[in-house]
């Protein structure tokens, strides 16, 4: 069976790199039939930040990532927080000791520092002497038996190399000489990432690793790891970087970096995970805009690129104004819903005729991009509008050159003159233009004449649409109460 899982480090919240992770594993894990983990690495105690673990639940709920196994979802493979697995680790730790692929070393952070110190001075790789390799295994336990503090570290093989296949980049070589022997269980007693990370994959029955290219340096060191238990690996797929439009690299620490930042910028959960999906992969077509569900029968390993990924917000954008017109289309609900905390602050008597309110955001999709706002766009269809307001007095002042109030008067008697059931945009505009025509005035000026009084806004939909969708008598209500106000 695929198993899958997304092993953050709780020193920080979900970020958009560790989105894509989760992504990746899941849309794979989900294609096959297979189970998606989410497991919490922790075993660096000095990195927590309080909150972080439960942010990343938060940011994968919100997104619609599906935990099949993890801290709040039980299953057979337990626990799936590292502190809570201390007593694995340390025996399999000791159990590498014993048959020769670890030993136990003595040096303290003062000669290690000093080591670092002299090496970087002579311009050589920063790495382990090996000085403990030397002590015989009574020799160790009779000193910790003492009370000496110790590490377990990885016996390196001296000679060759090691390679690694990866599913995206094929087979990748390490020397074996340039690879530290790298301490697995701290004198804490908590293991380091690398022995902690091989022995959950392995026990909890991992199949494939899809995570960061910044992990591909120690994928070395964890194939010795697995060859040292006598295990098969599981598929290793290293994604590329991250980078923003200028080419730096996407930083934990820039705002837009954080899942949080785009949930509350106002960008819907599927469209960050559409979005997320292209970040270094693609399905082989010109589409771009795909659902939960289409992306996990579109997802395919071998369409995984190798170059780095580009995020880019207005792209994003795009992506969402794509999702409206979809809801448009075939769930206008879900559109509803998602305006409804910011119209029922600020327009709640949209909500009175849900037809037309539904109307209303279709005819106003391409002015949509995020609900916080949607107040802003649709609120004239239902509140007259304020002809005071600074945009509405800019309009008015490039309304010059003819008659406005006889112009108001005629409009007004054009739409008293036409019948309900025949008030449409086409019959209004055909009116129109007859009616420019006999007054000599610029149909456009006629058409933006027609926004100011109805709308106050300069932009928006097509103004007789408008006109259509608000009706007789809210047209003639309007210019009732603009002719007044003269």
């Amino acid at each position: 069976m695929i198993r899958t899982r997304f092993a953050p480090s709780p020193t920080g919240f979900l970020h958009l790199g560790g989105l894509r992770t989760a992504l990746f594993n899941y849309l794979f894990s989900k294609k096959h039939g297979g189970r998606f983990l989410l497991r919490i690495e922790d075993t660096d105690q000095t990195r927590l930040v309080p909150g972080a673990v439960e942010n990343i639940e938060k940011g994968l709920k919100w997104t619609g990532i599906d935990i099949d196994e993890g801290p709040h979802h039980p299953g057979s493979f337990g626990p799936y927080v590292q502190s809570e697995r201390l007593r694995i680790y340390q025996e399999h730790a000791h159990g590498l000791v014993d048959n020769g692929h670890a030993y136990y070393c003595f040096c303290t952070s003062e000669r290690l520092e000093l080591l670092k110190h002299n090496q970087s001075k002579a311009g050589v790789q920063s790495m382990y002497d090996r000085r403990c390799a030397s002590v015989a295994t009574p020799e160790a336990r009779a000193r910790i038996a003492d009370g000496q503090k110790y590490t377990v570290r990885v016996k390196v093989p001296t000679g060759g190399s090691t390679c690694v296949q990866d599913v995206l980049r094929g087979s990748v070589s390490f020397d074996n000489k340039v690879i530290d022997d790298a301490v697995l269980l701290k004198s804490d007693g908590f293991p380091t990432y690398h022995l902690a990370s091989v022995v959950d994959d392995h026990l909890m029955r991992i199949s494939h690793i899809i995570r960061g290219e910044e992990w591909l340096p120690s994928a070395g060191k964890h194939q010795i790891i697995y060859d040292a238990f006598g295990w098969s690996p599981p598929q290793f797929v290293h994604l590329p970087l991250l980078l923003n439009p200028d080419g730096s690299k996407l930083s934990k620490r820039q705002g837009h970096s954080s899942v949080d930042f785009y949930e509350k910028e106002g960008f819907f959960p599927e469209s960050v995970l559409n979005f997320v999906s292209f970040l270094g992969w693609n399905p082989g077509t010109d589409r771009e805009i795909f659902s939960k569900q289409e992306l996990i029968d579109a997802f395919d390993l071998e369409r995984l690129n190798k170059s780095a990924a580009i995020v880019d917000i207005e792209k994003l954008k795009w992506i969402q104004q794509q999702h409206i017109r979809r809801m448009c289309d075939d769930n206008m609900d879900r559109l509803v819903e998602l305006a409804r905390p910011t119209l029922e602050a600020a327009v709640p008597a949209c909500f009175d005729d849900m037809a037309y309110l539904k109307k209303v955001l279709f005819l106003c999709r391409e002015r949509l991009l995020f609900m916080k706002d949607s107040d802003k766009v649709v609120q004239f269809f239902f509140d007259d509008p304020l002809l005071t307001s600074e945009e509405a007095t800019g309009l008015r002042k490039d309304l010059a050159g003819y008659d406005f109030r006889m112009f108001s008067q005629s409009c007004l008697a054009l739409f008293s003159a036409v019948p309900e059931d025949s008030f449409t945009s086409a019959i209004i505009s055909k009116s129109l233009k007859e009616l420019t025509k006999k007054e000599n005035i610029p149909y456009k000026s006629a058409m933006l004449h027609l926004r100011y009084a109805l709308t106050g806004s300069r932009a928006g939909a097509n103004v007789l649409d408008i006109v259509e969708l608000l009706g007789k008598q809210k047209c003639i209500r309007r210019f009732e109460s603009l002719i007044a106000s003269m």
